[in-house]
């Protein structure tokens, strides 16, 4: 299982140690909402955490230039740590300002290599868009589980800036304007299945849904829930189909913070699950945040404990919501820590047990001492796969490879355009399936083959998003499965291109059907 998210720090020093926990540990942050931690994939163990203006490394001191990020102690998520694609060692460190204010969507970077493994942070403050609001979140990309999504909203306007990472770059989608107008204040959160987005529009009092394509990047909105007032924490149940939310009450110490639940895919209104005391002081109910442990635990401002929701799967009273779940030795205010929503990325938990397993049985079938025999001679075989193991000569086995575009037949590819193609692999075969069908990687280059027109900001004048790889899964037997992808213009001469399908890759599993029989004796007394 990943264990990025295995480190929590919040509140007043306060922290949570899942390896496995929660058990209870201290750190050198002391802040009011946005704050973002990171550790190894596999271990778990600590990397570094920070409030989105400074960065504490494993032993909680200070990183070397890790101060004067441009987060704010006030911005709902302030910061967030995605991996950089293709590296063990390096992050990004994307933050958020407050209230709309003029430092905007920025990033950082940090490489773990330096400084005798304990990080620096080696860039600093690179502005990507400004304003926008306090909202920032990252879902990796599920074709590769290697690139990501990072996506920020503006300020009282209804855009959502997306941008595509990967190993080389950090590329911004076009402007998507969707929905109602987007207010500063409050979460946003992907879904685990990276379907649905959904955030909470604090002045309006509103929770906005929409609909994430994973593979394009794109969003589009669902459905407004209302009469939320002050909406502030938000998040997805582990199978996506549940949505919890908040309302924080008023900051003035007075009013009642609401803990709902919502079912997403009918109509029903929001069911209310527990009502939050304000102990008057600034608001009730806080952040909202699924733990690795499957718990989605929630803050409540300026108390000694976490609330949780212990089966957030679960319809209803079912999904048990439990007062002080955890007791804290400070404060925890608004916020929890803004975390990567891996989702589907997250690794096999059952998979060291197989291996285990399975290394058990190879070893017990080994130690047996007689073989029975076949009842038919033709089914006969001896094999050992450690000394003989021979090719075997298969006949040409080829997919069917397709790209569509287009939703009307007047539409036309334009110099400065933004398409969303579909990719189709077909199986046209009754008796094979194409295991883990990859596509590694997807080109455009001009009519001659040769790299298409740099635009003087260096970029692309055309450009696929993202490249790739692309992984189909299994496409069975007399079936199609299909992918999308982006096709970027900008300033692009008019003209044919075209687009190269790199690396094509599959294992071909042979539908067998057959039968075999073998005989045994039983000792005569």
């Amino acid at each position: 299982m990943n264990k990025q998210n295995n480190n929590w720090f919040f509140g007043k020093n306060q922290g949570l140690n899942f390896n496995p926990g929660p058990t209870l540990q201290t750190g050198s942050l002391d802040t009011f909402e946005g704050c973002a931690a990171i550790s190894d994939r596999n271990t778990g163990a600590l990397l570094f955490y920070t409030d989105g203006i400074q960065v504490w490394n494993q032993n909680g001191a200070q990183m070397p230039n890790g101060f004067g990020l441009l987060g704010n102690p006030s911005s709902t998520s302030s910061a967030i740590i995605v991996p950089r694609p293709g590296s063990s060692s390096e992050y990004y460190i994307f933050t958020v300002e407050a209230r709309g204010l003029p430092n905007g969507f920025r990033y950082s970077t940090v490489d773990m290599n330096l400084n005798a493994g304990l990080g620096n942070v080696v860039t600093k403050n690179v502005l990507l868009v400004q304003p926008t609001s306090e909202k920032v979140a990252a879902v990796p990309k599920f074709a590769n589980c290697e690139d990501y999504w990072i996506i920020s909203t503006g300020n009282n306007s209804n855009a959502f800036y997306v941008y595509s990472l990967d190993a080389s770059s950090i590329t911004a989608l076009p402007v998507q304007n969707t929905g109602p107008a987007i207010n500063d204040i409050g979460y946003l959160k992907v879904s685990p299945l990276g379907d649905k987005i959904a955030l909470a529009n604090f002045f309006s009092n509103t929770v906005e849904v929409y609909d994430f394509n994973n593979a394009t990047g794109a969003v589009s909105h669902s459905q407004t829930l209302t009469n939320i007032f002050h909406a502030y924490g938000i998040e997805f149940s582990g199978d996506g189909n549940l949505l919890y939310f908040s309302s924080c009450a008023l900051g003035n110490g007075s009013g009642t913070g609401i803990i709902y639940q919502k079912e997403l895919n009918n109509s029903n209104p929001p069911l209310q699950l527990a009502s939050i005391p304000n102990n008057g002081f600034r608001y009730a109910s806080g952040a909202l945040q699924m733990g690795p442990d499957g718990i989605i635990y929630a803050a409540n401002d300026q108390t000694l404990t976490l609330d949780a929701i212990l089966n957030p799967n679960v319809i209803g009273a079912g999904c048990n919501f439990t007062s002080a779940h955890i007791a804290l030795p400070d404060f925890v205010y608004l916020g929890l820590p803004t975390l990567v929503q891996f989702g589907n990325c997250d690794s096999d938990p059952c998979a060291e047990t197989k291996k285990k397993v399975n290394e058990i049985l190879e070893e017990r079938c080994k130690e047996k001492k007689h073989a029975l025999e076949h009842c038919n001679e033709g089914d006969k075989c001896e094999c050992d796969p450690n000394t003989a193991c021979a090719s075997l000569e298969i006949p040409e086995i080829k997919p069917c490879i397709s790209i569509k575009w287009g939703d009307s037949e007047c539409d036309c590819l334009e110099g400065t355009d933004c398409e969303v193609l579909c990719i189709t692999v077909c199986n046209c075969y009754s008796n094979v399936t194409f295991k883990d069908f990859t596509i590694g990687a997807l080109e455009v280059c001009d009519e001659n083959g040769d790299p298409v027109s740099i635009l003087p900001d260096g970029k692309p004048s055309v450009q696929l998003v993202p490249v790739g790889p692309y992984c189909f899964g299994d496409v069975e037997p007399c079936s199609c499965t299909s992918r999308e992808f982006s096709l970027l213009t900008c300033g692009a001469k008019g003209g044919k291109y075209k687009i190269k399908v790199e690396a094509i890759c599959f294992d071909v599993c042979f539908h067998y059907d057959d039968d075999d029989c073998f005989v045994f004796e039983i000792c005569a007394d």
